[in-house]
């Protein structure tokens, strides 16, 4: 039976479009886990679905992540810590992306992107938001103003 390894690290929001995919994908036959927080266990689990833990505290590294950036060097010290603080993340994503058949991640989910390759399985990025480059809106940036380039800009930059 293929292994599907879904990881969402964000809200519920993040999370449910992979109950309703994981659940359409078992009906089919395939093994479908999810990796996120505790804070989406029970949900996972009510579904049918493997929950497959990412310890910390998801609070916490959603502001990290969504925090207001003071620059390059303040985000990646941000990220150090975080990862820091956090010493069985990376145990977290061996023991579920090491016997995975296909890997589907989000934005912040991009950590399994690497263990993907590394295993070389085969990794989709997903999005559950407009992210296909525009000079309409920012989707990561909306204090920038609407139709300038640096909207644009804005995609390539968070990518």
């Amino acid at each position: 039976m293929k292994r599907i390894v879904a990881v969402a690290i964000g809200s519920y929001g993040d999370v449910e479009p992979f109950l309703v995919l994981g659940r359409e994908l078992q009906r089919r036959g395939y093994h479908f886990g999810i990796m996120t927080f505790t804070d989406h266990k029970e949900r996972i689990q009510a579904c049918g679905l493997e929950y497959l833990p990412i310890q910390g505290d998801l609070t916490e590294m959603t502001h990290r992540l969504l925090s207001e950036s003071k620059g390059a060097k303040h985000s990646m010290d941000q990220l150090k810590e975080m990862l820091e603080r956090t010493p069985g993340l990376y145990e977290n994503f061996y023991e579920a992306l090491s016997q995975a058949n296909l890997v589907i991640y989000m934005q912040f989910g991009a950590l399994a992107y690497h263990f993907a390759e590394a295993f070389r399985i085969p990794c989709v990025r997903t999005f559950v938001y407009p992210f296909d480059v525009t000079r309409k809106y920012s989707s990561m940036f909306p204090k920038l103003k609407d139709g300038t380039l640096s909207c644009a800009m804005s995609y390539v930059a968070s990518d």
